[in-house]
């Protein structure tokens, strides 16, 4: 019998009712992105993007949130973040999605949900040298070096609850609850991140995904809160967001990128899959590839990451437990 252990599914955090509160949680700092990508810090931190040895053939189709699915057996979180820590839950998220992926390639590990109120606050405070003092967001890089250096947090019952004083507090180096973001590093340091890699052409990120390597954006575009047609319909460019989510699937044959938000399950209406006829998951957008490559991918902060050092696996021979 597997263990047990809390997950974000307890938060109550509610979603964005209006734009105003929308724009509160787009927390992507787009001004501090290409000073860190040329920095010395960023060579050393994510190596370029290259997939060794790879013997399988581009998919032509992925979906991300299956193989999550299969796993887990529900689906992928829609819990809203609740401040302006986008990038920081986005990165968890593909934390819990590259576990996913590692379990299914018979890792024997335990999934655990990941507590981003961790790595927002090494992700700012030591890789981003506490800059943003005083107001949210991150950027991309920070939070993947966070994750590849001072490791991942899995929700426990110890924790400050997931909210936005709480998160804000960590983000800012300061207490929630009593207790310091600090209190929690050794816990963590061991599970890290393999390497990370920025990717910035519509094929790296096929071959990458093709190889069950997912990726987080990060950008100042948005787009239509609902698919215009409805559920077989896309999520059209619109708007701007500064704001990091994940990207979780494509289909090159029926022209479609999922990416999956963090606003909350009825946001954005759902998807009805043109080759499946099943619905996806709540939280995600259906983005054309031209949009996703125009509007999205260029000019952006596409990240992806790699295996994952997880939580082994732990079961209980309960014949000697009496």
């Amino acid at each position: 019998m597997s263990v047990r252990f809390p997950s974000r599914r307890r938060a109550v955090v509610a979603p964005p009712r209006n734009a105003a509160e929308r724009k509160a949680l787009c927390g992507f700092v787009e001004s501090q992105i290409e000073a860190y990508w040329d920095s010395a810090a960023a060579a050393d931190n994510h190596r370029p993007f290259f997939i060794a040895g790879a013997t399988r053939e581009r998919q032509q189709t992925v979906r991300g949130w299956e193989i999550f699915q299969k796993v887990t057996g529900r689906d992928p979180d829609c819990i809203p973040q609740p401040t302006g820590d986008c990038v920081a839950a986005s990165a968890g998220e593909m934390v819990e999605l590259v576990q996913c992926v590692d379990i299914t390639r018979g890792d024997r590990e335990e999934f655990r949900d990941i507590n981003p109120a961790f790595h927002y606050a090494t992700g700012r405070v030591l890789v981003g040298n506490n800059r943003l003092r005083g107001g949210p967001g991150s950027i991309g890089g920070w939070q993947a070096t966070a994750l590849t250096t001072h490791g991942a947090l899995a929700f426990d019952d110890s924790q400050p609850k997931y909210n936005k004083r709480n998160v804000d507090a960590w983000g800012d180096d300061r207490k929630a609850e009593g207790k310091s973001w600090r209190d929690y590093q050794q816990q963590a340091a061991d599970r890290v991140i393999g390497s990370t890699a920025r990717i910035q052409a519509m094929l790296e990120m096929f071959d990458a995904q093709s190889n069950g390597y997912f990726q987080t954006i990060a950008s100042n575009r948005g787009y239509s809160l609902k698919p215009e047609g409805g559920e077989t319909g896309y999520h059209v460019p619109s708007g701007s967001w500064s704001h990091q989510m994940g990207v979780w699937g494509y289909s090159i044959p029926f022209d479609w990128v999922a990416i999956k938000n963090q606003w909350g399950p009825k946001i954005h209406g759902r998807i009805r899959d043109p080759e499946t006829g099943e619905l996806w998951p709540p939280g995600f957008l259906k983005v054309r590839l031209d949009d996703f490559e125009k509007k999205h991918l260029r000019g952006s902060e596409c990240i992806t990451y790699s295996q994952f050092d997880g939580f082994p696996e732990q079961r209980f021979d309960h014949q000697h437990l009496g």
